[in-house]
């Protein structure tokens, strides 16, 4: 059972109860989570105790509503742009690889010329020859 099932177990069973202590804190202490992951993660679960807290018919409610669907929406925007963000980065990473392992050859074979000419530098030498002594 995932944490918002417990959530959700957790208050239905409060309010089936008839729970005075129906609080953000009791429910927090039963499903063994802090009540800041509560606030931060679960603001429906927040918002239907207030509901059952305060009745059902407040007028504070729709507002509430509006607001955590407009949270939530906003969230799932999020999560978009990180995942499209993730498969750009990824694919920039493929590209410098790529890029790096083109350098490296282009280095590689740089570096073979540069030997080959050295070698053939030094085949057309002429030697040095000695001063004949005239005596």
């Amino acid at each position: 059972m995932n944490v918002r099932e417990s959530l959700v177990c957790a208050l239905e069973k409060l309010i089936h109860d008839d729970c005075q202590e129906l609080t953000l804190s009791s429910l927090s202490s039963i499903v063994g989570i802090s009540r800041s992951t509560i606030y931060k993660y679960y603001p429906d679960i927040v918002l239907r105790v207030r509901n059952v807290r305060h009745g059902a018919g407040s007028p504070a409610q729709p507002n509430a509503i509006l607001k955590a669907q407009k949270l939530s929406h906003k969230v799932k925007e999020l999560e978009s742009m990180v995942l499209t963000l993730t498969n750009l980065c990824s694919s920039q990473l493929s590209e410098i690889s790529e890029m790096k392992l083109n350098h490296q050859d282009a280095i590689e074979s740089l570096k073979m010329k540069i030997e080959f000419l050295e070698s053939e530098l030094n085949k057309s030498r002429r030697p040095n020859l000695r001063a004949v002594d005239k005596s």
